[in-house]
């Protein structure tokens, strides 16, 4: 692929990704996206019922943005964009089983976040948790979104001349 298809996928993959999150952001005004996560932390006692703690006087609020919702549409975009080699019906299993996979691992990006920031702080806890949540959807995305023939092709190692 030359550097011209390849500025146009990446194109479109912007396209995409934009898109998905202008739809995350519209459900987000008319469904309460963080309420079950919100219910979980709530029971184990971590937070109140409107998903507030506080950390060293520092308030933390569990909101749309920490439900895990974010990344599955970004998950989205790597999926239905042409970066991802799959077929089309194959992308909805994928986008599925990849959705479930990143909802659970934002809960343990959470629990993570509350275990740990007594001993590393809260920012620098949050930004972990939001670098493993990428690599996440990175790997999901490589290992799930791409034919196994093509990276069967990247992998294989080029021949050294006589």
């Amino acid at each position: 692929m030359g550097s011209k298809g390849l500025l146009k996928q990446i194109l479109v993959f912007l396209i995409v990704l934009l898109l998905s999150l202008c739809l995350f952001y519209l459900l987000e005004l008319y469904l309460p996206l963080e309420v079950p996560v919100v219910k979980l932390f709530n029971t184990l006692g971590y937070v109140d019922a409107s998903g507030k703690t506080s950390f060293n006087g520092v308030d933390i609020l569990i909101d749309y943005q920490c439900s895990g919702f974010f990344s599955i549409f970004v998950f989205l975009a790597f999926i239905f964009s042409p970066i991802s080699t799959i077929p089309l019906r194959r992308k909805f299993w994928v986008f599925l089983l990849g959705s479930i996979t990143l909802y659970l691992l934002n809960i343990l990006r959470l629990f993570l976040l509350f275990w740990l920031m007594p001993y590393i702080g809260l920012e620098n806890m949050h930004i972990i948790g939001w670098f493993l949540m990428s690599i996440g959807i990175f790997c999901l995305w490589y290992f799930w979104g791409l034919e196994k023939e093509k990276r069967k092709i990247n992998s294989i190692p080029k021949k050294k001349h006589k």
